[in-house]
């Protein structure tokens, strides 16, 4: 055995360090040989898989619309939760397929006209395009994204209809009026939520509806009680002797009526 060593000890030595190499630089060289943690699935929709380069694309579409509404109004939730869109990127995804799904859709007119609606032109599209590393076209297809989602949610949700720039306008209108009165109005919160509810809409009255609300107002019945004492007539009825004849015919008369045939 030793003379296998002496013999090919140059050759040892150069499997050894290059071995010792290999473990050492595995650590930081390892990662190349391993899938990006990006394409790593966190569930399935549908039968597709959902990556965490889907979520993180679902982050940065939500943020959009954040800086969109921080630009607008001075609040990021103008397009987000104050608008009735979820905050959410996974319940974001699923809107969104959903809408899909349905066939909805909107173009890049509408979506321009809602960016007109909130002040915002090309000019500040490329301001926070380069703000947020990214591009005017971005910002764009957000809101028709957005605009795919507030289609879908007054499909399921039986939402009466609002044009998107009025939407918008109403629920920027509530909050300059926080801003200016929020300060003056006891239960401001009550009066938000009934605003808020207004400008994400109203639900629809359809004839169903109306119809089932007649039938139960007219199966309905009002019952007014008298309490009468029963001493009052406890006199009377203890002073009717109670004859067992009397009984028996009866019985015998009304034996074979059946109920609601007799007399009283």
């Amino acid at each position: 055995m030793f003379k296998f060593f002496r013999k090919y000890n140059k050759w040892l030595l150069v499997i050894g360090g290059t071995m010792l190499m290999i473990v050492f630089l595995l650590p930081a060289g390892g990662n190349f040989f391993q899938p990006s943690a990006r394409t790593q699935p966190i569930g399935t929709l549908d039968g597709r898989k959902i990556t965490f380069a889907d979520q993180a694309r679902a982050v940065g579409e939500l943020n959009a619309l954040k800086l969109l509404g921080r630009r607008a109004s001075g609040t990021e939730g103008l397009l987000t939760g104050l608008s009735g869109i979820p905050d959410d990127p996974l319940a974001w995804m699923l809107a969104l397929h959903e809408a899909e799904k349905l066939g909805l859709s909107a173009s890049e007119l509408e979506s321009r006209n809602v960016l007109g609606s909130l002040g915002i032109d090309d000019a500040a599209m490329a301001q926070l395009a380069a703000a947020g590393g990214a591009t005017p076209d971005t910002f764009v297809h957000v809101i028709r994204r957005w605009l795919m989602v507030q289609r879908y949610r007054e499909l399921m949700l039986g939402l009466s209809h609002l044009s998107p720039t009025e939407r918008i306008e109403r629920i920027a209108g509530i909050i300059q009026f926080v801003s200016q009165f929020g300060q003056q109005i006891p239960n401001l919160d009550g009066i938000i939520q009934m605003q808020l509810m207004a400008a994400q809409g109203s639900p629809r009255f359809s004839e169903p509806l109306a119809q089932h609300m007649i039938a139960n107002s007219l199966s309905q019945a009002q019952v007014a009680l008298v309490a009468v004492p029963a001493s009052r007539h406890e006199a009377a009825v203890q002073n009717q002797p109670l004859d067992p004849a009397l009984v028996q015919a009866l019985f015998e008369t009304y034996r074979e009526a059946l109920p609601g045939q007799g007399l009283p």
